[in-house]
């Protein structure tokens, strides 16, 4: 069986605010926005993902979506046998011309030739092997008032409100501004 036979691939435009509930998966998962951005949050935090990044999610990890703006999204399965080459944890990596173009192709089209999907998909491996690991990584706080803040952004990645321009009562960390994360 092709790639394509097995593992799950697509394109489709979701509406802002749409949330997916957590959930896993047997095989690894890339997740690209050609347009708009999302954010993927796992136990381990949460990846903000722009049109110039992708997020990984290796098999097994529980996960969940957030969708903010019309974001044009497209959704790679990776088969187990690829999945050593990335990373063994959730990540969101940069998306170099070649990755974003390997990645529009993979989710466009069906497979045209015996193994052309597997080739091509070997390309967006490679290219993540080697691709920068950026800091778009908001790891899960346990001090309740800077979970109040990450809830806001849970609920909406998108937003462009400051803390300095929240009301003093939507403004938990204010207090901890002198003390370390977390």
């Amino acid at each position: 069986m092709t790639p394509s036979a097995e593992m799950p691939r697509g394109a489709a435009w979701i509406p802002h605010g749409y949330h997916l509930d957590a959930h896993s998966h047997t095989h690894g998962q890339l997740v690209y926005a050609a347009a708009g951005a999302f954010a993927t949050t796992t136990e381990r935090g949460t990846w903000i993902a722009p049109a110039n990044r992708v997020t990984w999610t290796p098999p097994g990890f529980g996960h969940s979506h957030r969708f903010s703006g019309r974001t044009d999204v497209r959704l790679l399965g990776i088969p187990l046998d690829m999945c050593d080459e990335l990373t063994a944890y959730p990540g969101v990596f940069e998306v170099s011309p070649q990755l974003r173009e390997a990645l529009l192709a993979w989710t466009d089209r069906p497979e045209f030739r015996p193994g052309a999907d597997r080739r091509l998909l070997t390309v967006v491996v490679d290219e993540l092997a080697e691709a920068p690991e950026p800091s778009l990584h908001l790891p899960e706080p346990r001090d309740d008032r800077l979970r109040a803040v990450t809830a806001l952004l849970h609920a909406d990645p998108g937003r462009t409100a400051t803390l300095a321009a929240s009301p003093p009562a939507r403004s938990p960390v204010t207090p901890m501004s002198t003390r370390t994360p977390g």
